[in-house]
């Protein structure tokens, strides 16, 4: 079971001693604030829509003998055996707070912004098969006689229950599949290979290469912890992270700077919180208007 993790606002850089500290968030005008509510929503498999924010807490919708319910934690969970097995789609758009999805054999299954899930309402047959968009974090339900399978991008992971991430955002250069606890197998086309708890499978968008190798699992898992967590990382691969969590249209004016940044900035923060720490720290100058941010440096 994730813990929590509670962090203040600080983010550094390379090659800079300074710890820049910002624990007040500043009011200004144009303030992006972080999601506050859920947006996401369940695409049933008859079409129909269902908003995770329809009720506080109770039965959502029924479907045969499966109920689907939002528990005290604000979860949704499949209770129930099916007698058909159809496909239910759950959707987490930009700009929505991580959604938690309990399946009907028990696995947990976080979503984050500008991602989706498919998957059975009843699991049967020997395979659970799940299909995903953009990013989830899996704990997985142990079940020796039936294997876990997650589809993405052309990524199939293979597990019989474990704790992992899976990050198949089309906008990034790799698909990975980073292993927290037990044993996955990955692969993609001709390539596929066994991962150990703390190691990283990155497989290119473009082709079937892939490279294995060790990571920080927190790092990778801060999203779910609350946290924003970058390591050596370009304005532009922190600005895609925050274009899904507030829900922006991005722009550089000119080329954007080549500076590599790390840290740690709750996800919490407005969007000026963190983006008057960057200024502080690497002179970035910004304009925010409605949902589009122009960014460009001052030296």
């Amino acid at each position: 079971m994730l813990g929590v993790i509670v962090t203040t606002v600080v983010i550094f850089f390379k090659g800079n001693d300074n710890i820049i500290e910002n624990k007040v968030a500043t009011v200004v005008k144009n303030d992006v604030e972080a999601p506050q509510s859920k947006r996401a929503f369940i695409q049933l498999a008859n079409g129909e829509t269902v908003a995770l924010s329809s009720v506080e807490k109770g039965i959502l919708t029924e479907q045969g003998r499966v109920n689907i319910v939002k528990n005290s934690e604000g979860q949704i969970v499949y209770q129930g055996h099916a007698t058909e097995t159809v496909f239910n789609t759950l959707v987490n758009p930009r700009g929505g707070t991580v959604v938690s999805l309990v399946l009907n054999d028990g696995t947990r299954v976080w979503l984050n912004s500008e991602s989706s899930l498919k998957y059975p309402n009843s699991f049967s047959g020997n395979e659970r098969i799940v299909e995903i968009t953009g990013e989830a974090y899996f704990e997985v339900a142990k079940d020796p006689a039936k294997k876990f399978i997650v589809k993405g991008n052309g990524v199939i992971t293979e597990v019989f229950g474990t704790h992992f991430n899976v990050n198949t955002y089309n906008d990034e250069a790799e698909t990975k599949v980073t292993l927290q606890e037990g044993s996955v197998r990955v692969l993609k086309g001709a390539s596929s290979g066994f991962l150990k708890p703390g190691q990283r499978a990155a497989f290119s968008n473009k082709s079937d290469q892939m490279a294995i190798d060790n990571t920080d699992v927190d790092k990778v898992l801060a999203w779910v912890y609350g946290d924003f967590n970058f390591d050596d990382e370009t304005l532009p691969d922190i600005m895609r992270q925050l274009a899904r969590w507030y829900d922006l249209e991005v722009s550089f004016e000119g080329k954007p700077p080549a500076d590599l940044y790390s840290g740690i900035i709750s996800r919490k923060s407005s969007l000026v919180t963190v983006l008057q720490i960057l200024n502080a720290a690497e002179g970035i100058k910004y304009s925010i208007e409605g949902k589009k941010i122009k960014i460009e440096r001052t030296k």
